[in-house]
């Protein structure tokens, strides 16, 4: 998505709410703590404002870089994207009325959801609960999502020049 951006597009536009903007840090750095990296809330605030401008997905995808992530942004069915769902890859769903889910993972009817707004624990729902929260007629209806991954392994898990 980061991709079609309007090239006529200005930053002039409409600024993006302080509380978004803030959510949106909030998400960056919970996806980055979840892929063991440790987020710089300054270059991830700087990255979000460059992209004003943009749809929230959209933002937020362009921004992940900034915190060593990547995000493959497609549209599919919410049931399709549900299954590929995990820890290791979550995935991020916005909606204009729900704001933006995390899914960790899940299974056959219920899904494992994260809470990136302080606690950052995981909790389920049925996924018609979720389908309700998004406003989607079914679990089967199109939404754009972001499946994140780190750009590079963490510190951790890098070969060493120095053995």
């Amino acid at each position: 998505m980061a991709d079609s951006k309007n090239a006529g597009s200005s930053s002039s536009s409409t600024p993006v709410p302080e509380n978004a903007h803030v959510q949106e840090l909030r998400l960056i750095g919970f996806l980055s703590r979840q892929a063991g990296l440790s987020p710089d809330a300054t270059r991830i605030s700087a990255a979000l404002s460059a992209h004003a401008g943009e749809e929230p997905l959209e933002r937020v995808a362009a921004a992940l870089p900034s915190a060593g992530l990547k995000a493959d942004v497609c549209r599919m069915p919410l049931a399709a994207a549900l299954w590929q769902a995990k820890a290791s890859l979550p995935l991020v769903i916005h909606h204009e009325a729900a704001g933006f889910t995390v899914v960790v993972g899940g299974g056959l009817f219920r899904e494992r959801l994260a809470s990136f707004d302080g606690d950052e624990k995981t909790f389920v729902v049925s996924r018609t609960a979720l389908v309700q929260k998004l406003g989607l007629a079914s679990a089967q209806s199109e939404v754009e999502v972001a499946f994140v991954s780190p750009t590079m392994p963490p510190e951790g898990l890098k070969g060493r020049d120095d053995v």
